[in-house]
């Protein structure tokens, strides 16, 4: 097979975190076209999901990335984000910023035990578009934070 006729490989997968403009809810997900699926978030597209019907226009908190074309060990990750509605009665009534994040820690750690050199290999990208950056000056390297909500 020559290289002109050969198949492009497929888009990696990524996990996600989006916020209501508000802060006041979130939403973990898995997919391997983000801006694709966003703009499903945002109801431009068909096959949002039912949960985030209120989220328009969503705030991309972070996205994991380094799952390659593996969408299984996306979909592990993506799962331990969601914790299924257990995660009120393991972190108490903290916002849902603040348990997401502790899940998000949770995960990755998850992911370093039981997904090998992938899970050693996970990146996560915090970011918020709307957020205003300023630069700054190098610093030694922190673990990660998830932003706060904006305050009111």
């Amino acid at each position: 097979m020559t290289p002109s006729s050969s198949k492009p490989s497929p888009p990696p997968y990524l996990c996600y975190l989006i916020a209501n403009p508000t802060f006041t809810r979130t939403y973990a997900g898995s997919t391997n076209n983000l801006t694709r699926r966003l703009r499903q978030h945002d109801g431009e597209l068909v096959g949002g999901a039912k949960a985030t019907r209120g989220f328009a226009p969503c705030q991309l908190w972070c996205v994991i990335r380094g799952f390659g074309t593996n969408k299984r060990a996306a979909l592990q990750v993506e799962w331990r984000l969601k914790s299924h509605g257990r995660q009120r009665r393991r972190f108490g009534s903290r916002s849902p910023l603040v348990r997401r994040q502790l899940l998000l820690a949770q995960a990755l750690e998850w992911a370093k035990e039981h997904l090998g050199e992938m899970g050693e290999r996970l990146e996560v990208v915090y970011g918020l578009p709307s957020a205003p950056t300023a630069p700054t000056a190098p610093t030694a390297p922190t673990a990660p934070t998830l932003p706060l909500p904006p305050s009111t």
